[in-house]
């Protein structure tokens, strides 16, 4: 097999140079070394083939977290509480789980009181403290509050998203966004297959593929019941036909499950 130097080598100064402005400025050279087994020709097309699927995956997968995270902003927007100060909701017993043992409002509180932030989010409406807050602090509010305020945040006229399965779609979308982010190569599965529940039982006997495409149901199932999932579906469409003419790489190892 090839190494990356003696495919560069075959480079015309055109590919080079688009080469050149990614390898080790945007992926280490390192990291494209080692997925070399995911060409079918060794070649710079199929290089730059592989480079252009890699940056469309990580794409799609980043537009899915941030539609997510903006159902839910605009689900607390709508929240019967959304347009109340932080420091009222402290004192609403409805708005935290109906639990004598509950800790949710000194949680609440601790929530927002988040040493070297500059902002008093005490102060805030709970639409604008949770815009303020990270996905993972978005996710710990949710935890917060009562079940059936959770329910209404992402609702259509058939379906009603209970609070666990809410929180384990942001969790998904939250390792989602860490790996992109730490990572600039993502078409290897081994992160995905770790990012599943290994004890939920409906993964048992699952295969690599199924397991994947398991995970990523999740956020498919939240997008599919609003208009935003149209989006998707428009931009999975022009991805598709992308690939359908790069013929040089092999996308097995990964599948592009969200492609299918």
């Amino acid at each position: 097999m090839k190494t990356l130097s003696e495919i560069l080598l075959d480079a015309s100064p055109s590919q080079r140079q688009q080469l050149g402005m990614v390898i080790d400025k945007i992926i280490p050279s390192g990291i494209i070394e080692k997925r070399l087994d995911m060409l079918k020709k060794e070649t710079p097309e199929a290089l730059l083939s592989l480079i252009k699927i890699n940056s469309l995956f990580k794409f799609i997968l980043l537009f899915e977290v941030m539609l997510v995270e903006d159902m839910v902003t605009t689900g607390i927007y709508k929240l019967k509480f959304g347009k109340e100060k932080c420091s009222d909701i402290i004192n609403m017993k409805e708005f935290f789980p109906k639990d004598s043992t509950c800790k949710g409002p000194r949680k609440f509180e601790d929530l927002l009181d988040k040493k070297n932030n500059n902002l008093n989010l005490f102060d805030m409406t709970l639409y604008d403290a949770s815009n303020s807050l990270t996905l993972g602090g978005k996710i710990l509010l949710i935890k917060l509050m009562d079940r059936d305020l959770v329910s209404s945040l992402i609702t259509s006229n058939k379906t009603k998203y209970s609070k666990k399965e809410l929180i384990n779609a942001l969790e998904v979308s939250k390792n989602l966004r860490n790996h992109i982010a730490h990572n600039s190569f993502v078409l290897n599965k081994g992160p995905y297959l770790k990012m599943v529940n290994k004890k939920d039982p409906k993964l048992t006997d699952l295969n690599d593929e199924e397991t994947i495409k398991y995970l990523f149901s999740n956020l498919e199932k939240i997008l599919k019941i609003s208009s935003r999932g149209k989006i998707l579906i428009k931009i999975k469409k022009e991805i598709k036909e992308r690939l359908k003419a790069e013929e040089e790489t092999n996308i097995n190892l990964i599948d592009c499950i969200l492609l299918k």
